[in-house]
């Protein structure tokens, strides 16, 4: 895998192939903060009847919280960003805080006495599997929530008081304790490492609540990783200056970007709307089993394989309605459940009475990708 990365005033373009086909685009603004990102802001009003709590995070507009905090209007209090501006010219914030490194994550809960509570998780890869199948995470859940690991490897929750070198040394001596009464007579102990990105996590976030009286307001503490970065490391994905190369990719990939996607059994039309895809699928003129309900389900799985690959090159997120060719009742159940083992890194929900496949992919935040937008990178490698 490799990747092509170029920027200009507004924007940051990330494009990702492999040999003369293109995987993914990701576009990002510069000066955006990165989902995950946790800033100390000020509550600037409550408004009670919408549920809804207003915070001052440095922007043109307020951001909003749409969960119950607790605070009082002119508070102070660390917040995590987690949808940056869409379609809405907000951020949408909330107190579920946690910082990442590589596959670890420490998530930090706070508590009505002010303390925090702090929890060591493990999470999969963001990506999924290549081909659109099994083996990429499911969106109806995030990363950290698909592993069976919550707490930090002492196996306790620990409280952000209670951290100090002491209690880390203990906790690495107990370790190694345990370890050391599973061998046998015979063997020698092998020494062990200490848990670095967890003491790393900890006492970064050591750091930044003992500055909690100190800190100006709003300031961004924590700046995570952006969409692109986690794919360059997910991939391990080869930095290339190669425009040209680029180039030609690009110009290969614009039939996936037309209204009307062809397909080896039919073919399909896409339109993305501001706040949904609609996906038609057509059979055409194919007719390889003389069951008309085969014909059906092949061209059904067909188009699944193709929206799969849509949806990554696209960047479509949110809800996906899918007009599917009609199958007998007991065939609906079969190839939902069909879809959800095979595509897991998608949420499915439903067939309707209508024949409407209802599925909805998770926000990670990115432009999506329009047959105009294609065709606007290519002018932009050709001046650079």
């Amino acid at each position: 895998m490799k990747y092509y990365k170029f920027q200009n005033e507004l924007e940051t373009v990330t494009i990702f192939y492999e040999s003369d086909r293109l995987y993914q685009i990701v576009i990002e603004k510069n000066d955006e903060i990165p989902v995950g990102s946790i800033v100390h802001a000020r509550v600037k009003k409550i408004d009670n009847k919408a549920r809804l709590t207003f915070v001052d995070i440095g922007e043109t507009e307020d951001a909003f919280c749409a969960e119950k905090t607790g605070l009082k209007s002119g508070a102070d209090a660390f917040f995590n960003i987690r949808k940056t501006p869409d379609e809405e010219k907000f951020y949408t914030v909330d107190m579920d805080l946690k910082l990442e490194k590589n596959s670890s994550m420490l998530r930090i809960i706070p508590k009505k006495s002010g303390a925090f509570e702090t929890k060591f998780e493990n999470f999969s890869s963001i990506v999924g599997s290549r081909d659109g199948g099994s083996g990429g995470t499911d969106s109806g859940k995030s990363r950290a929530e698909k592993n069976v690991s919550t707490k930090s490897s002492s196996g306790k929750n620990v409280s952000i008081e209670s951290l100090s070198e002491k209690s880390i040394e203990n906790k690495n001596s107990d370790r190694k304790n345990n370890e050391t009464k599973s061998l046998t007579p015979t063997e020698t102990p092998t020494p062990t490492q200490p848990d670095a990105v967890e003491e790393s996590l900890i006492e970064k976030w050591r750091q930044i609540s003992s500055m909690k009286n100190t800190l100006p307001i709003p300031k961004i503490v924590y700046k995570a990783p952006t969409k692109s970065e986690k794919l360059i490391e997910e991939y391990n994905a080869e930095r290339s200056i190669d425009k040209e190369e680029v180039a030609k990719v690009l110009k290969k990939a614009e039939a996936d970007f037309e209204r009307r996607v062809d397909m080896k059994t039919g073919y399909l039309y896409v339109d993305t709307l501001p706040y949904m895809t609609i996906v038609d699928v057509n059979s055409g003129d194919f007719s390889e089993f003389f069951d008309s309900a085969l014909n059906r389900m092949e061209v059904n799985k067909d188009a699944m394989r193709k929206l799969a690959k849509i949806i990554k090159l696209r960047n479509l997120e949110g809800v996906i309605i899918m007009d599917i060719l009609k199958l007998p009742g007991k065939v609906n159940r079969e190839f939902l459940e069909y879809l959800k083992s095979e595509y897991t890194e998608i949420n499915f929900h439903d067939i309707t009475r209508l024949g409407m496949l209802e599925m909805t992919i998770k926000k990670t935040g990115g432009e999506k990708i329009s047959r105009e937008k294609i065709s606007e990178l290519k002018r932009s490698l050709e001046n650079i």
